[in-house]
């Protein structure tokens, strides 16, 4: 009984030490493990690149709070049509607006590179909006006219356990045969 209990146990703690890693950071896990994720990584950042470019392009107005508040209302369909839990920009005082209605100030990951004009990819966080769950962010930088100025960072939240579904069916089928 007690050797089955040793087995049981140290299956639970692999199996957490394996969830651990996979939720350490997924640019890793993408580069390391799969490029079908890697794929569809790009594609979201690729969308977001062509969806603040319209935005530059319809020049929209970022001085006050109810037009960063249209911009977002305008980003509605984005969201719902490329299924991100939620979509956004965040000023440059670091407030968030929020297609599901939240307004915060996070100066966190995104906020750091999109207002140094660098488009990023999160590593894994805590939602601190709405449903405290796991998510990756990706933002890229909202420009003025002279392409060089931020005026805003248009962000895309997707929750990992997403991402997690995409390398279980590509990559850990290894998994099952062993344990």
């Amino acid at each position: 009984g007690i050797s089955l209990l040793a087995i049981a146990n140290s299956r639970s703690n692999i199996e957490t030490e394996i969830q651990t890693q996979l939720y350490g950071n997924l640019k890793d896990v993408a580069a390391q493990n799969d490029a079908t994720i890697e794929r569809v990584l790009e594609d979201r950042q690729q969308i977001l690149l062509n969806i603040a470019t319209e935005i530059e392009n319809q020049g929209f107005d970022f001085t006050t709070e109810e037009n960063i508040w249209k911009i977002v209302e305008w980003l509605e369909n984005y969201s719902t049509l490329y299924e991100c839990k939620r979509m956004g920009i965040i000023a440059t005082d670091g407030t968030t607006y929020a297609t599901d209605g939240y307004k915060k100030e996070l100066k966190d990951e995104p906020y750091q590179y999109g207002i140094q004009g660098l488009a990023n990819i999160s590593s894994t966080i805590t939602d601190q909006m709405g449903e405290e769950e796991l998510i990756n962010v990706f933002s890229v930088p909202i420009f003025m006219k002279d392409g060089k100025t931020v005026k805003g960072i248009l962000y895309a939240t997707y929750q990992t356990k997403e991402f997690l579904e995409l390398l279980d069916i590509n990559s850990f089928n290894w998994f099952s045969v062993y344990f």
